[in-house]
């Protein structure tokens, strides 16, 4: 295989893995299932609660219309709270609501137990390679991130 060839399988890889992770730990909660898109809005809203639209457009990499629309179910499904930004009242801070910090402290933990029990399975060498990737895909999510 060629380089290019090979960075496709990764990209592959890592995309299947993503989605795997998600969708195990949805059925794990058995929680209301959200796609990806409303996950990671979500995921950034709990972290940095106070954010504004505009912000979880660039690190979502999303259509600030998308997010919007993300926004909307989200406040509807009761997981986030709106509240005028006091240093500009003509924009707004999204909050998280308790129930979203609830379901985002039993997502955190359910992934973890799934890929932790899954790697239980996984032959000790292989493991060892997944470790060593670790900071190689830290340094590509941030120039994904960078290229934002």
């Amino acid at each position: 295989m060629g380089r290019e060839s090979d960075l496709r399988e990764l990209d592959a890889a890592l995309r299947e893995l993503s989605r795997a992770v998600h969708r195990a730990a949805e059925r794990l909660t058995r929680m209301e299932p959200l796609t990806q898109a409303q996950a990671e809005v979500l995921r950034v809203i709990v972290h940095e609660p106070g954010t504004v639209p505009g912000h979880l457009a660039v690190v979502t990499g999303m259509r600030p219309s998308n997010v919007s629309t993300v926004l909307r179910h989200l406040t509807e499904l009761g997981l986030i709270e709106r509240e005028t930004d006091p240093a500009d009242r003509r924009s707004s801070r999204i909050l998280p609501t308790r129930k979203a910090i609830e379901n985002a402290a039993r997502i955190d933990a359910a992934r973890t137990r799934l890929v932790l029990d899954a790697l239980d399975t996984v032959d000790e060498t292989e493991v060892g390679r997944l470790l060593a990737a670790v900071p190689a895909l830290r340094s590509l999510a941030h120039a994904l991130h960078d290229r934002g």
